[in-house]
């Protein structure tokens, strides 16, 4: 056999025990950082998503929130409101901002409230189911949605060029048909004052004017007091050691309950219906009020954030101001008109801080003690609710 027919050497022989050793230690370094790679990436993604859908639902909440608060001051008929009595500070005012003394899991300071008066509009539109005729004292409707919310005290506009106010007399039972019934208050006398003076002409004890079947109808419950504020609610039935801090919106009649200033404790059982949460995991809700474009702020802070302080500072701003008809308003204390809103462009700064739903490590700050931390997030809200600063009646 000649050289040339030999094998090369080493041809055939595998790889050594060191060799092999080697390239293990290789891979399982290049394994450990592939999957510390997409540990992380996951990780990272998780968090984003996170945030992300928080953002989305605060901005839910946000819309709904400054829509409610924009109608702040709202009353669908021009009338002398007895129920708030604007001399007594311990009394209903027309609107209000505090501070509750509630602060939050993951919260550094009381969350604040801010309680408006107001005529609700309901979520009930329909039309009429047959024309109406002359000292008729009930009306067929149509209800698209809505109608087994309506109750009675509410009032019932019918949107026609013979626009009439009625003030339903029975909660209509609907039976679970769109189509029923509702009868009108036989008198009024809820809706005139002391002296007998009629205070709403606008609205009807029995129908005055024709109305033909099809006209549009809107429903609204007057003289609500809505509060906005953060307190502790549990979301999950299966765990009901755990809570979850939300923004809510609550409701209640001022009729019967103007004595004293509506304040359900956080831990208060609230009818579904007086209850609508706008925003989950709010850590932080702060309420400011301007009289000047924001140049000045009635919050003092401290002791400043109690409504007496906060009131007292208010008739001085309305006495002061260098606008005669925000002075009409006499300091906030007119018994002749107490929404002095109505004279007043008022600026409601809105400070919301919302946190995400878990704890992660990767929202934890670089040198904090804490390994896991939420990851939170402010809005700042500047609003001027429509009905404010528009003058006399």
């Amino acid at each position: 056999m000649s050289g040339s027919d030999l094998p090369p050497r080493g041809a055939g022989r595998g790889f050594s025990l060191v060799e092999m050793a080697v390239a293990m230690v290789f891979i399982g370094i290049l394994m450990a950082g592939m999957v510390g790679l997409f540990a992380g990436s996951t990780s990272a993604m998780v968090g984003g998503m996170e945030t992300l859908n928080v953002q989305r639902k605060t901005r839910q909440g946000l819309v709904q929130l400054q829509e409610e608060i924009l109608a702040a001051g709202h009353l669908y008929y021009k009338r002398v409101v007895s129920e708030i009595d604007p001399t007594s500070p311990a009394a209903q005012p027309p609107m209000l901002m505090q501070t509750t003394g509630y602060v939050p899991p993951g919260g550094t300071a009381a969350v604040d409230e801010l309680q408006i008066v107001l005529d609700l509009p309901l979520n009930a539109r329909g039309t009429l189911a047959s024309a109406c005729n002359l000292g008729d004292s009930a009306l067929q409707v149509n209800m698209s949605y809505g109608g087994n919310i309506i109750q009675a005290g509410d009032i019932l506009f019918v949107q026609d060029s013979n626009w009439e106010v009625f003030q339903v007399g029975a909660a209509p039972d609907p039976g679970g048909a769109t189509g029923f019934t509702v009868n009108i208050v036989a008198s009024q006398e809820s809706l005139v004052d002391a002296y007998g003076n009629d205070t709403n002409p606008l609205v009807h004890a029995m129908v005055q004017k024709p109305h033909l079947a099809g006209a549009q109808i809107s429903v609204f419950r007057p003289l609500q007091v809505v509060r906005f504020t953060v307190v502790p609610r549990n979301l999950n039935p299966a765990d009901p050691e755990a809570v979850v801090p939300c923004l809510v919106s609550q409701s209640q009649p001022l009729a019967g309950n103007a004595g004293a200033i509506f304040a359900p404790g956080t831990a208060a059982v609230v009818a579904p219906a007086q209850e609508q949460i706008l925003l989950e995991n709010v850590v932080g809700f702060n309420v400011d009020w301007s009289l000047d474009a924001g140049r000045n702020w009635l919050r003092a802070g401290g002791a400043g954030d109690s409504w007496t302080t906060i009131r007292t500072a208010l008739n001085q701003a309305l006495a002061a101001s260098p606008s005669p008809l925000t002075r009409l308003a006499l300091g906030g204390t007119s018994l002749a008109d107490p929404f002095w809103m109505n004279y007043a462009p008022v600026l409601i700064q809105l400070n919301i801080t919302t946190r995400s739903e878990v704890q992660r490590t990767e929202f934890a700050r670089a040198g904090s003690a804490a390994p896991v931390a939420y990851r939170t997030r402010r809005e700042t809200i500047m609003l001027s609710p429509r009905n404010f600063g528009l003058g006399t009646p």
